[in-house]
């Protein structure tokens, strides 16, 4: 079963790893959460998921990291989209978005 298989190599951070990653990001690339918090006030795993994207962590790996089955990560990509361009996108469509900023 490949859920089974996949929670096999979760990896937990503890949430002052989290702000340290953030962080870290924060340093790389100037104010990009709170550039990105200004567009569209997003929840915890949704700002997690987007920093992820960020730093070039893939779908399987962004979802071994939060917690979450690949398909939920495919999900929040799509309906973060919505939400900020208030049309339809690609999973796709919304990285490019988190690389440009």
């Amino acid at each position: 079963e490949a859920s089974k298989a996949n929670s096999t190599f979760k990896i937990s951070l503890e949430s002052s790893e989290w702000q340290e990653l953030i962080d870290a990001i924060n340093q790389t690339y100037p104010q990009f959460t709170g550039r990105l918090l200004e567009i569209y006030p997003m929840s915890q795993i949704e700002l997690r998921v987007c920093c992820l994207i960020k730093i070039g962590i893939s779908p399987a790996g962004i979802s071994r990291l939060v917690y979450r089955t690949r398909s939920n990560i495919t999900l929040i990509r799509i309906r973060l989209y919505e939400k900020i361009y208030k049309k339809s996108g690609t999973s796709e469509q919304f990285d490019k978005f988190i690389e440009e900023i």
